[in-house]
């Protein structure tokens, strides 16, 4: 659609420009929740920048994981013209679901050398996580890929041919979906936090509301290349997990809650 935006002269890819704006986003919610947590500012913008940068490691590992396991033979050809192509080729994009666990990996390393409350951590940072994935969604949308299937109907869309979008046709608008469900499970999670401040309750809710969401609109998706296996995409096989994660923390919580109170 959009697949670079300017600005006083200078071009940016608009894919990238709108992940800088969701880690943005996701830092400022951070400080602003942290700060009413009682939380060190400094210390905030260094998980939270650690978190990110463990987040795109992991979307970047398991793309690289679903790409060598569904395309081999692309792979070993893009390498026999050189390594740094294979490389290239192999690493070129994200997957979310790895992003999710890569993060969830760098809260727990943090936690565990600095011995940093992970409740806390997650009830001033976590929210912003699906907050952060729409405005990336957006950026989906303007540059054309993580496309929908061939569709007419309203509000049907024509992404301009690109690596991204080799086949020039009408399709169905899925990035936009993606994004507003992404702000509905905010929004949601905004109201969960309330209640509930534990990194269980909140983790669970989201994987429950995410993963079951994240199953039906893949059925919408077109771009058959990131993986299907029995009919199903490799991030339903992963959301089906997520709500099975997500159903366990939430139990989970519960009985520690009972116990409390019990007590």
């Amino acid at each position: 659609m959009f697949p670079n935006l300017s600005f006083f002269g200078l071009t940016l890819p608009s894919y990238t420009l709108m992940l800088c704006l969701g880690a943005a986003v996701f830092l400022a919610l951070l400080l602003y929740k942290g700060k009413k947590e009682g939380l060190d500012k400094r210390e905030l913008l260094f998980v939270g920048i650690f978190v990110l940068g463990c987040c795109v490691i992991g979307a970047k590992l398991l793309y690289a994981l679903v790409t060598f396991l569904n395309s081999t033979y692309q792979v070993a050809v893009h390498f026999r013209e050189g390594i740094a192509k294979g490389f290239i080729y192999l690493f070129s994009g994200f997957v979310y679901y790895g992003g999710v666990i890569g993060g969830l990996i760098g809260v727990r390393i943090y936690c565990r050398i600095n011995a940093s409350n992970i409740d806390r951590l997650f009830s001033a940072g976590f929210v912003g996580i699906p907050l952060m994935h729409a405005i990336g969604r957006i950026g989906c949308f303007l540059a054309g890929c993580c496309y929908g299937i061939e569709y007419e109907g309203f509000g049907a869309v024509t992404f301009p041919s690109s690596a991204a979008n080799p086949v020039e046709v009408s399709r169905f608008p899925v990035q936009l979906l993606s994004a507003a469900v992404d702000l509905i499970i905010f929004a949601a999670l905004s109201v969960i936090r309330r209640r509930e401040k534990t990194a269980a309750a909140l983790f669970g809710s989201y994987l429950l509301m995410y993963g079951a969401a994240r199953f039906a609109v893949e059925f919408l998706r077109g771009d058959i290349l990131r993986g299907v296996w029995g009919g199903l995409s490799t991030s339903q096989y992963l959301s089906i997990l997520a709500v099975g994660a997500g159903i366990w923390l939430l139990v989970r919580a519960k009985v520690r809650r009972s116990k409390i109170i019990g007590r």
